[in-house]
């Protein structure tokens, strides 16, 4: 049977499927150019052209082979962005690896089905599409993981960063694979023959113009905005950072009760001694960071209670330094049948008042809990890679809850929280003003994860137009403007560090007044890219469908 030529008179032409050599070159060499692109090793540059191997392939190569390379460069991509996560969890490294790799495995096939066939999307315009709805779709899904998007790499591009302020940070990567897609296109129509590319000169043109008309605007309203931007002066706040190191394996070891306590008041000395040190320095908050003090409620065994001893040495704190005090704990409620442990930010806002209470939502898949863990291959994975003792049990929180330090409220995502975006969102709905962080990044040492959690924060506060304060453990604690500017960072003044160092950090926080699209409507535009690709699937599906009723 002889297929029908086209419109033009032409057959169709034939896909060049190169040689494994070459993927072997391409596909390596995009993924070191994102990982190299990533917060910590800082070449933002190549999140412009990063993704041109692949892509490339994309095109050239036959489906299942460009499938099957997008899904193996996904996952070397994210088995080295989260090397960091082997000091936690090794198992959980290579798992969330792997499932994060399958998303570039999904991006393969549909981007292929979207740009290639009748009727089709333009490849720069379908492709950016497809993967800012895949970026979308892996941040929601499972708890989520909203790490290492295209557009985190760019946190230091303020000017380009703005426009995040209505489409989030999948603006910011839709323009970078805008970049990407239309680079690819260029060298795959070079590629073609001579009678090929006089075909499609225009649509080149077209395609770049679209593109360089998109960048420019994007840095016209990152302009725009950051000239009209008035921030206010609000409170001056004092951050602690102590620097206690933190092993997995030693968490697991099994340890006397009066080893434990002797660890407790090690941490809390430590934090202490900083802390006396603001006592002549003006500041309208102390915050200490995540979990650095046991279980401030719940913890009590026959007439001795611990909590309440806890609490007592925390006040003492807070009458000490004459300001409100915010520190992160742990809450523990007794149960009937079995006990609930919250990951919790403790306010006090008085010397001898009530204090209040924020519980943690979105828990650290395999840091805090343990995702299917009743499946039983999974529970037996855990048995066989994690060490023994080691439980990953908190309960998840359900209620947002802002404080008030000055007539100014403000909210306290914990952890990876200040991933989220939608949680954010949610809190400057709520009325948060400005966003106070309490992490612990510990777990992680002297690696890149410190500032890639910081730059992925950077972006909640261009979303929402608030500012951000950061109290960390070991690094990396820092004040960020409404506009995505770090401020001030705690730095050792002596070797230039500012991971796996200790000291406190004292600067005013801004509030803005304004009110973003992103805070009113969330991810509405990123999901509209969602509705964009299911209806062309369907649009698709329905042609298909009635070529083939017409041939019966």
């Amino acid at each position: 049977m002889t297929k029908s030529p086209g419109k033009s008179g032409e057959a169709p032409a034939k896909r060049t499927d190169w040689s494994l050599f070459v993927y072997g070159l391409l596909t390596p060499a995009s993924v070191l150019m994102l990982f190299l692109s990533l917060p910590g090793y800082d070449l933002w540059f190549f999140a412009f052209v990063a993704l041109v191997p692949l892509f490339l392939i994309l095109q050239r190569a036959k489906a299942r082979t460009g499938a099957l390379i997008m899904w193996l460069g996904g996952y070397l991509f994210f088995f080295l962005a989260f090397s960091w996560l082997s000091h936690l969890t090794p198992i959980g490294w290579v798992l969330l690896a792997f499932y994060l790799s399958l998303w570039f495995l999904l991006f393969a096939v549909v981007a292929r089905r979207v740009t290639t066939g009748h009727p089709r999307l333009p490849f720069v315009v379908g492709v950016p599409v497809v993967w800012v709805a895949i970026e979308l779709l892996r941040g929601v899904t499972v708890e989520g993981f909203c790490w290492h998007y295209v557009g985190h790499s760019l946190y230091s591009q303020r000017l380009l960063i703005q426009v995040a302020d209505f489409s989030g940070v999948y603006g910011v990567s839709f323009v970078a694979v805008t970049v990407n897609a239309l680079l690819a296109w260029l060298i795959h129509l070079l590629l073609q023959g001579r009678r090929r590319r006089r075909g499609a000169l225009l649509r080149a043109v077209l395609g770049t113009i679209y593109t360089v008309l998109l960048v420019l605007a994007a840095l016209a309203y990152g302009r725009y905005r950051l000239e009209e931007t008035r921030p206010v002066a609000g409170p001056r706040i004092s951050v602690v950072q102590g620097n206690i190191p933190l092993d997995v394996e030693d968490c697991a070891k099994t340890f006397t009760w009066r080893q434990v306590l002797e660890r407790r008041h090690h941490i809390f000395d430590k934090h202490r001694r900083l802390t006396l040190g603001l006592l002549d320095v003006k500041s309208d908050m102390v915050v200490w960071p995540e979990t650095t003090v046991s279980y401030l409620e719940g913890e009590k065994y026959g007439r001795e209670d611990y909590s309440a001893h806890a609490r007592k040495r925390v006040r003492e704190i807070r009458k000490t330094i004459g300001r409100p005090f915010l520190l992160g704990s742990v809450k523990l409620v007794r149960g009937a049948d079995e006990d609930a442990e919250y990951n919790a930010a403790y306010f006090f806002p008085t010397e001898d008042g009530p204090f209040e209470v924020y519980l943690k939502i979105h828990l650290v898949p395999f840091g805090e809990y343990i995702p299917f863990r009743s499946v039983p291959w999974i529970k037996a994975l855990i048995e066989d890679f994690m060490p023994t003792g080691y439980e990953a049990t908190l309960s998840a929180g359900s209620e947002l809850v802002l404080f008030r330090l000055k007539e100014t409220l403000f909210a306290t995502p914990i952890c990876y929280e200040d991933t989220k975006p939608s949680l954010v969102s949610k809190f400057r709905r709520k009325g948060a003003q400005f966003i106070v962080n309490l992490t612990n990044d510990g777990w992680f040492a002297d690696t890149a994860e410190l500032d890639q959690h910081l730059a992925n924060s950077v972006f909640r506060t261009v979303e929402n137009r608030v500012g951000l304060v950061r109290a960390a453990n070991t690094g990396i604690s820092a004040f960020v403007d409404c506009t995505g500017a770090v401020t001030s960072v705690l730095v050792d003044e002596r070797t230039g560090r500012r991971r796996e160092i200790e000291g406190v950090l004292t600067d005013t926080v801004f509030v803005d007044g304004r009110v973003t699209f992103y805070t009113k409507h969330g991810d509405f535009l990123a999901w509209t890219t969602v509705g964009w690709v299911v209806v062309f699937l369907l649009l698709r599906a329905g042609r298909r469908w009635a070529e083939r009723d017409r041939l019966k």
